[in-house]
């Protein structure tokens, strides 16, 4: 029998691998597009493999779609930058389900870590083309989009904890809107719909997202999917949420809040003073009544005894 002309070559043989491979990857890779100031560790290799891990989760069953998407890093003054796409606080944003744009050079971004808000910016990109035929509320967009790119803060609990606080936590359908509002709105908008993420998934389990998903294609509404998986009404759900947000936040809003922590230590201080003070007068009384009675017993030894202390009666 004759040997392929490849036998005993090893290492021609991993090389042709390595090359087919590397082939394969930039033939499926070639739908996700970086353009633009791609900043060191945001590679085609990085999105497609979060994209495809994101379709997994989020869209288990479903053929990935390799429409092309092209996600584009840009400053403000260059001619790429789509003008008015993003709000001011906005640090990146999905334009549709085909288009991803992500500023570079915003003060608030620089800090960010470019890759993860790359994934925050896909899962957009997930569920839209996921589910093009479902009206996804923006809480569940952008709670999943954080929840699946691993966004954690200690902003977003003081957001919530100082929320609680001033009696101002913001209903669901509110968050549609951030857009249009301040950045504080936006940052307590954003903690909101994670949290209402973590709570689901806490209680239900990250399937839970694919399960409403899909059930509410097929009812052709967001929250009668949500009855049909968990099994909660809309107010009802609504209400579990609050008292989950509430639970896990509240103990935290005291110390969230400066004025009440300076409160809190001036209070301890003023405390810590007149403590001090009654245990120093304490002390100081003790001492005083323990010099009387040191005299007390002095004068009462020194006094002279009414009988005489020595001889006999007169001769």
């Amino acid at each position: 029998m004759r040997r392929p002309a490849y036998y005993g070559r090893p290492g021609r043989c991993c090389a042709l691998a390595a090359v087919a491979v590397s082939l394969l990857v930039r033939s499926v890779s070639a739908f996700v597009t970086a353009e633009g100031r791609v900043p060191r560790e945001v590679t085609p290799e990085f999105l497609l493999s979060e994209y495809l891990r994101l379709y997994r989760i989020a869209a288990p069953g479903r053929a990935p779609d390799r429409t092309p998407l092209r996600v584009l890093f840009y400053a403000g003054r260059d001619r790429l930058a789509p003008a008015g796409a993003l709000p001011e606080w906005g640090a990146g944003g999905a334009v549709g389900p085909d288009t991803v744009i992500i500023p570079v050079d915003r003060p608030f971004v620089l800090d960010r870590n470019m890759a993860q808000i790359s994934v925050h910016e896909l899962a957009h990109c997930v569920l839209s083309r996921g589910y093009p035929r479902v009206t996804i509320p923006r809480w569940f967009h952008e709670g999943c989009a954080m929840l699946l790119s691993g966004e954690v803060s200690f902003d977003e609990q003081a957001a919530l904890a100082q929320a609680l606080l001033a009696g101002r936590v913001l209903r669901l359908e509110s968050i549609d809107s951030v857009n249009t509002r301040s950045l504080a709105h936006a940052r307590l908008a954003y903690s909101t719909s994670h949290a209402v993420l973590l709570f689901m998934t806490g209680a239900w389990g990250i399937e839970v997202i694919p399960a409403i998903l899909e059930a509410a294609q097929r009812r052709h509404d967001f929250w009668l999917g949500v009855e049909a998986i968990v099994g909660l009404s809309r107010t009802e759900f609504e209400q579990q949420a609050a008292g989950y947000i509430r639970t896990n936040y509240g103990p935290l809003a005291i110390l969230m809040d400066f004025y009440y922590v300076w409160l809190l230590i001036l209070l301890l201080a003023i405390a810590g003073f007149f403590a001090t003070r009654a245990r120093s007068r304490r002390k100081a009384l003790q001492m005083a009544r323990e010099e009387r009675e040191a005299e007390e017993t002095a004068v009462s030894q020194a006094a002279p005894s009414d009988q005489p202390s020595g001889g006999g009666p007169d001769a």
